[in-house]
């Protein structure tokens, strides 16, 4: 929880946790690079993948999930790798900076993603060491289905660009 004044904060729900540790015993986390995963995928897998995002300035780089960086090449590499998910039919969401809404002319993941469906949505900052730049900017959404809204069912796959 990021540092606010709250009255009664609630650390830890109880309930909340013994529910989540419910659902928990019929995950397995997996420890290592995304493209292993692959292997685990079966019937209605869906891939969720929540890289380092791709940095909007040159001092807002947080990639040090590991000892290697994940820079552009890295973002081709996984975007490859959903190209794999989608030929192997099956559903994937990721999620990343929204460089466009720094800079306009920026289309790095608009380009790669260019055959899936990108959605940008708000996201709000409340740590940065510049209390200026904390707020909302945009994010990207980007999945190979077809969402729904009538039935709140998953259409896949996505057959073309809409």
């Amino acid at each position: 929880m990021p540092f606010g004044k709250y009255s009664n904060p609630t650390i830890c729900d109880t309930e909340t946790i013994r529910k989540d540790s419910e659902l928990l015993q019929r995950v397995e986390i997996l420890n290592g690079d995304f493209e292993k995963t692959f292997e685990y995928a079966h019937d209605n897998t869906l891939f969720y993948f929540d890289p380092p995002y791709r940095p909007l300035s040159e001092t807002s780089c947080f990639n040090d999930y590991a000892k290697e960086i994940f820079n552009d090449d890295e973002q081709i590499r996984l975007k490859k790798y959903c190209d794999k998910i989608h030929d192997a039919g099956y559903m994937f969401m990721l999620s990343n900076s929204d460089c466009k809404g720094k800079n306009n002319d920026d289309n790095f993941f608009d380009i790669l993603y260019e055959n899936y469906q990108i959605k940008r949505v708000w996201a709000s900052r409340s740590i940065n060491s510049n209390p200026d730049k904390r707020g909302k900017l945009t994010e990207i959404l980007v999945h190979n289905y077809h969402e729904t809204k009538n039935t709140n069912r998953l259409i896949f796959p996505l057959s073309e660009k809409s």
